[in-house]
């Protein structure tokens, strides 16, 4: 297992034979990862020499952090031109001190445009390290109206660009299977996504007693405006009626404890 937490190494590593410390990138090599995102086909703006001295400060700045360098590279790759590069650079979201790799993806986070930002934003309505099938999470978003229309392309090629965009941006763990030309059949998000966009997402977990899940005329009135219920773990389907009677759904799923779908309902009018 990897982790972050040195306690939890200690606790689940008795022997300290077994426990390994992962080293850092070096200055060169992280940058080296970085050039290959930033400079990757496809980019316009500006050349390498130009934007080198920039880049190469924006690197130490990731203090050798894979994942960290990995996504600055990524949004990089957007930014055309060397004022672009030093505004990066200059971001206040540097000072961030919790964990070294937040400022990287708080960054990446901030720079997508507002329906990138609800694609996203809607994964994190599973519990931590839920992997969801590619399909079902594009799916998902046609049915919250999250994919804008752009001619006649149809919603769900949009949303395979979508879901590509996120991948590039190293904001969805990918598990890769045969499925898929790319070999991409399904992701998560890992948990330093979710805390970067803590503040702009929220799930609220009802109390639950040996009846299921009982809500208040307050909390019925909270949540006339929602499109989509997710129910975790059992005994939470008794209050379906209960909600249907207060509001219009596109999306219902229930999940017993945390497992595969029992029931999706996607366009539907409930």
């Amino acid at each position: 297992m990897t982790t972050r937490s040195e306690k939890t190494c200690r606790m689940m590593a008795k022997v300290g034979k077994l426990q390994h410390e992962l080293g850092c990138l070096s200055e060169e090599d992280s940058w080296l990862l970085f050039k290959k995102h930033a400079f990757a086909q496809g980019r316009v703006g500006d050349d390498v020499h130009k934007l080198e001295p920039i880049g190469r400060e924006i690197v130490v700045k990731c203090k050798g952090l894979p994942l960290a360098v990995k996504t600055l590279g990524s949004l990089m790759w957007s930014k055309s031109s060397s004022n672009d590069w030093q505004r990066v650079k200059d971001n206040n979201k540097w000072n961030l001190q919790e964990n070294n790799v937040l400022p990287a993806l708080k960054l990446s986070y901030d720079n997508l445009v507002p329906h990138l930002k609800r694609c996203f934003s809607y994964f994190s309505l599973f519990p931590k390290g839920y992997t969801l099938k590619k399909d079902e999470l594009i799916l998902l978003w046609v049915a919250n109206g999250f994919i804008r229309p752009r001619g006649e392309t149809d919603l769900y090629v949009i949303g395979e660009e979508i879901f590509s965009c996120l991948i590039w941006k190293s904001l969805f763990q990918v598990e890769k299977g045969s499925k898929y030309p790319d070999g991409i059949d399904r992701c998560k998000m890992h948990d330093m996504a979710r805390h970067v966009m803590r503040h702009d997402c929220l799930v609220i977990e009802s109390a639950c007693n040996k009846d299921g899940i009982i809500l208040s005329s307050e909390d019925l009135r909270k949540l006339t405006s929602l499109k989509s219920i997710f129910m975790f773990g059992e005994g939470d389907e008794g209050c379906i009626t209960q909600l249907f009677n207060h509001m219009y759904v596109r999306v219902l799923i229930t999940l017993g404890s945390y497992g595969h779908y029992q029931n999706q309902f996607v366009n539907s009018n409930i």
